[in-house]
């Protein structure tokens, strides 16, 4: 299809070399080259790639994962001296982030509450005295100044939010990803394109 976008669905565990290690592994520069040759290509050729890992949510060792399999941290053994690195450190990481982003909220409250008083007090002043300009001019004042303490409040605890669904989140066992993997497949998955596509190309793709 030339002149078309074309998407090509790879499923894929990762490549399991030591790409790192540069005298143990004397080809890992050579599958390197040949991964970015890959890459020109398709560039070149205007196809995106789409890589699907089948294990799922990764970012763990699995050592780490056999360890949290069986609860939180907190019952999991859980060593919270533990330097960086060791396993369980990450969670002692996420704890110190969620204090400190509890501690921003807390002062952009503090200065939220201040700043609203100040803001009010100069309006009113402003109102009685006559000033209509100025009243106005101060009001969107007032205005900007929400929206950028509302736009900080709406990032903390988005943020917030971000850091417990992380804390909580437990990957799956390597038993269980192998139960879901031996599961029976359909017969048949249709993958509708949405994003930014023609509309001819969706309705080739229902009908």
């Amino acid at each position: 299809m030339r002149g078309r976008r074309k998407a090509l669905l790879l499923f894929s565990e990762g490549l399991d070399y030591p790409m790192a290690d540069v005298f143990d592994s004397p080809t890992g520069s050579d599958i390197t080259k040949a991964t970015q040759d890959a890459i020109n290509a398709a560039a070149h050729a205007n196809v995106n790639f789409f890589t699907l890992d089948p294990r799922g949510l990764l970012g763990m060792t699995t050592d780490f994962i056999e360890m949290t399999r069986n609860g939180p941290p907190d019952y999991a053994g859980a060593d919270f001296s533990k330097p960086a690195g060791t396993p369980h450190s990450g969670v002692q990481a996420l704890l110190g982030e969620i204090r400190l982003t509890q501690a921003s909220i807390a002062v952009t409250l503090i200065a939220w509450v201040a700043a609203t008083l100040d803001t009010t007090e100069v309006l009113l002043r402003r109102w009685h005295g006559g000033d209509v300009g100025g009243s106005i001019e101060q009001i969107l004042f007032i205005t900007i100044i929400q929206a950028l303490i509302w736009g900080n409040f709406v990032y903390q605890f988005a943020r917030l939010g971000y850091l417990h669904r992380r804390l909580a989140h437990r990957p799956l066992s390597h038993d269980e990803r192998e139960r879901f993997d031996e599961r029976k497949a359909p017969s048949l998955a249709i993958l509708v394109p949405s994003y930014k596509e023609e509309v001819a190309v969706v309705r080739r793709t229902l009908l």
